[in-house]
């Protein structure tokens, strides 16, 4: 991967992880102190819906927020906006200015992140030292996380994303292809800031190629990524662990959560 010549790859490469890899993310109001996690079954929504999903509660006002370690270090936060009968519309805040709205599409329990980085040029846009890129979804199949999820539940996605880096104040048209790949584990006992918890793994394998045009010419830069999801009944994703091929290693931890 060509880090020191397109810098903000590894940033729009984690960002799409976080949010196409895991349903997670949102603002919080429970101190961590208040949680009981360790002693008390969390309460599943009845959700009369398409996007009744158990690993994943679909509550308008919904809130998690997490920690991010990874290039660079920062916090997430994501609400559940608005929910329709096959759909919902989710927002995440990062910390240093970023931002997203995402749509989702729903069907028996199963959900599909249709735009993970964002459908509008204001909130898909990303920013690093001297760069921006602001990109949008143009074209998608496949599910972002199933209705149920046992071990040996395998399922996948597929996203390409379209538009423009500015580099050094040049514009540079860009494509991301992403796939993952993901199957469901066994269940395991993970300890994040908000709490202990009994959660389900799950497994994915992703690959990315980015590709810039620059004087005529396409450049294609491409990367891998192994990733361990843990997901709880109720609350959500609690902690996403990735390793990319090119060593950089990223992580995700819930640290305060509210589901109305």
């Amino acid at each position: 991967m060509m880090k020191n010549k397109f810098p903000l790859i590894p940033t729009l490469v984690i960002l799409l992880l976080v949010a196409a890899c895991s349903p997670t993310v949102v603002t919080s109001t429970i101190p961590v102190g208040e949680i009981e996690a360790t002693t008390q079954e969390p309460i599943v929504p009845v959700i009369i819906t398409e996007c009744n999903n158990p690993l994943y509660p679909v509550v308008v006002g919904a809130t998690w927020t997490y920690a991010i370690s990874g290039p660079p270090d920062s916090t997430q936060a994501r609400t559940i906006q608005e929910l329709r009968s096959d759909g919902f519309t989710d927002h995440d805040e990062f910390s240093g200015g970023i931002s997203r709205t995402g749509e989702w599409s729903c069907q028996d329990g199963s959900l599909t992140a249709l735009d993970p980085v964002g459908s509008s040029g204001a909130t898909a846009s990303v920013m690093t030292s001297g760069m921006m890129a602001a990109f949008q979804t143009t074209s998608s199949d496949g599910i972002t996380l199933p209705a149920v999820v046992t071990e040996g539940t395998s399922w996948s996605q597929n996203i390409t994303l379209e538009g423009m880096q500015t580099i050094n104040d040049v514009e540079v048209a860009s494509k991301l292809t992403f796939s993952n790949d993901c199957t469901g584990a066994g269940e395991e006992t993970v300890t994040v800031a908000a709490g202990t918890f009994t959660a389900r793994r799950v497994d994915c394998i992703s690959s990315f190629v980015i590709t810039i045009t620059m004087n005529g010419m396409e450049i294609p830069t491409a990367t891998n990524a192994t990733t361990t999801i843990w997901y709880v009944e109720g609350v959500g994703m609690v902690k996403n662990v990735s390793n990319l091929s090119d060593g950089i290693t990223a992580s995700v931890e819930l640290t305060e959560y509210n589901i109305p």
